[in-house]
């Protein structure tokens, strides 16, 4: 709706109750006709039904529908007050009837009548209105001995019908009179939904007695249930749909979600691959450069002399490699001799054969501190002299 917050409550109220009354959907068009009837809603109620209530009579039967709306006094001065208070005029209404006629009635509905208009619509139910007058001769006895009688109790439970009452007398009773145009008392009106509205199906004024009442009412409302069973139908159907839609909706995302999850997992695990492969280029930029730092650091290799020795290394598999070192250098050079060639492996330990003894490995994340100890202890130390054979493990393999 456009623009409501230039609405008084009364206002925003009167536009509710008028949605209620006519079903009309168009909130905006609601409002429309209520401004032209300067928001006086009974009138803006009484032209829009054009005035088309059928003249009452002493029975109930079907009548052409007729909107129910709650709020208009008809064929009257108003000389009552405004309603400031319809739930509490319903309530005043009912425990003056029960402390004057007692309490074994159809239990009334304890609210307003738009609030009852809204309630037999949502649940599917007829909805009996009784207006009550105090002035009215035959008022006593029906109240006494049909209202309270065990026939209309039995059957508003039999029926699951709602009961809804007032006097005219209070300002909301009035209103509601207002609605109906009752001539005589006493006075009930059948309400149900029909065609998506809530209608006057049936009307009865004028005294009657309990057994004639449940024919009358049983008339009326067998011939206006078949309006009930399809609105019954159609929600159901709309409640399957939603079900439906809902399930849809859920398989849907369960559906997205393994997807998502799918996707998480495949991004996951290529990110892993993308990163393994970055660590994996990494160390291998790293092993390049380490090897290249260690075949720049090597000393030249010593001629003949007192100082030179020969050390063999032995692959499990491939030929000896042969290579002479000054004794008094450091174990860090054949090291880095080893490390220096591509037939050797990059992760690798030198050990002696008998009796075993290792005696370097390549320094890596586990062993970091393995080239400075290399570096402090010379071969001569080592006890490596003369011609020694060292066998080279491949620690990778």
């Amino acid at each position: 709706m456009a623009n409501d917050e230039d609405l008084s409550s009364e206002q925003t109220d009167k536009l509710v109750q008028f949605q209620d009354i006519t079903g009309i959907e168009d909130m905006e068009r609601c409002r429309e006709v209520l401004q032209d009837n300067d928001w006086n809603l009974e009138r803006a109620v009484q032209r829009h039904l054009g005035d088309t209530t059928s003249d009452t009579t002493e029975r109930f039967y079907p009548e052409p529908t007729l909107e129910i709306n709650p709020e208009v006094r008809l064929l009257r001065p108003d000389v009552r007050r405004a309603v400031t208070d319809a739930d509490g005029d319903v309530r005043r209404f009912i425990r003056e009837f029960d402390e004057k006629y007692g309490e074994n009635h159809p239990s009334f509905y304890s609210s307003s009548y738009s609030s009852a208009i809204r309630s037999a619509k949502q649940n599917l139910q007829f909805l009996i209105v009784y207006l009550h007058s105090d002035k009215h001769s035959d008022t006593d006895s029906f109240c006494s001995d049909v209202i309270c009688s065990e026939t209309i109790r039995t059957w508003f439970q039999r029926r699951n019908a709602m009961f809804w009452g007032c006097s005219v007398e209070l300002p909301e009773g009035h209103r509601v009179s207002g609605i109906l145009r009752e001539n005589v008392y006493p006075f009930l009106a059948v309400i149900v939904l029909k065609e998506n509205k809530m209608m006057v199906v049936g009307r009865m004024e004028g005294f009657c007695s309990a057994d004639v009442l449940v024919e009358r009412l049983d008339t009326v409302v067998e011939s206006n249930e078949a309006s009930l069973i399809a609105e019954m139908a159609a929600r159901q159907e709309r409640a399957r749909a939603a079900d439906l839609r809902e399930q849809q909706d859920e398989a849907y995302l369960a559906t997205l979600r393994a997807d998502q999850e799918k996707e998480r997992l495949k991004r996951q695990e290529q990110e892993q691959e993308e990163r393994l492969r970055n660590e994996q280029a990494e160390k291998e930029m790293q092993l390049v450069n380490r090897k290249k730092k260690a075949e720049e650091s090597l000393s030249p290799e010593p001629t003949n002399s007192e100082d030179s020795i020969k050390v063999i290394l032995k692959l499990p598999e491939g030929p000896r490699i042969e290579r002479k070192f000054d004794k008094k250098h450091n174990l860090s050079e054949l090291h880095d001799f080893v490390l220096s060639r591509n037939d050797m492996p990059d992760s690798f330990e030198l050990l002696t054969n008998f009796p075993t003894k290792v005696i370097l490995r390549s320094e890596n994340a586990e062993n970091c501190n393995e080239y400075e100890r290399l570096k402090s202890i010379t071969f001569e130390e080592a006890q490596i002299t003369g011609t020694t054979l060292l066998f080279v493990r491949d620690l990778d393999a």
